[in-house]
């Protein structure tokens, strides 16, 4: 499962162009060879399931995924996100009687990973998300301009009423992660996250 953010920050990076390039790429080679059901997904303010697992790929099916982008929506619901993407891969699961519960299922999330409060609290999917056998890949695209880089953004707390000012991405959520800063070369590190996710299986 891909799942691509069309929030407005994405557009504003220059982001959202390549993730579509790179959407494009990763479901023409998976439509050449035998890796099992794709399905696409975009998120932002609201899941929209683009192109469910039983239909087969095709030019024609991805030229209408691409057209749903508009990179316009104000805000990113993670928490709506990944509970979207358990329900709906246990479903797939579900449906087909031959899946061992044992194999597992790969989910890459390419967003700027700037996290707001529209965000919600995603640890708990993620923690179910692993109990039910799902790989979660999170391509963070990172901003061109050093000085707006999500490795340079801060996180302020009060625990236990005290200021604490900590860096955002030591208390990244998700933990399997890859920083973006190349934005060109986004196509490949998809690719090579398929790669190695091929790799873990073949090892089972």
């Amino acid at each position: 499962m891909l799942c691509i953010d069309d929030s407005e920050s994405m557009q504003h990076t220059g982001a959202g162009g390549l993730a579509c390039e790179a959407l494009a790429v990763i479901c023409q080679a998976l439509s050449r060879v035998e890796v099992g059901q794709l399905a696409v997904l975009s998120f932002a303010e609201s899941v929209q399931l683009l192109h469910p697992f039983e239909r087969p790929f095709s030019a024609e099916a991805g030229a209408h995924m691409l057209s749903r982008f508009t990179f316009s929506q104000k805000y990113t619901h993670m928490e709506s996100l990944l509970r979207t993407v358990v329900s709906t891969l246990q479903l797939a699961r579900e449906q087909q009687s031959n899946v061992s519960t044992e194999q597992l299922q790969l989910v890459i999330i390419v967003s700027d990973g700037r996290r707001s409060p529209s965000w919600g609290d995603p640890q708990h999917w993620i923690r179910r998300a692993a109990q039910e056998h799902i790989l979660l890949c999170f391509v963070i695209v990172d901003a061109a301009a050093s000085k707006d880089s999500i490795l340079d953004l801060q996180s302020v707390s009060y625990p236990n009423g005290k200021l604490t000012i900590s860096r955002w991405m030591d208390t990244f959520p998700f933990p399997y992660y890859i920083v973006l800063r190349e934005l060109q070369s986004l196509p490949q590190v998809l690719s090579d996250a398929l790669r190695q996710w091929f790799e873990l299986l073949k090892e089972r």
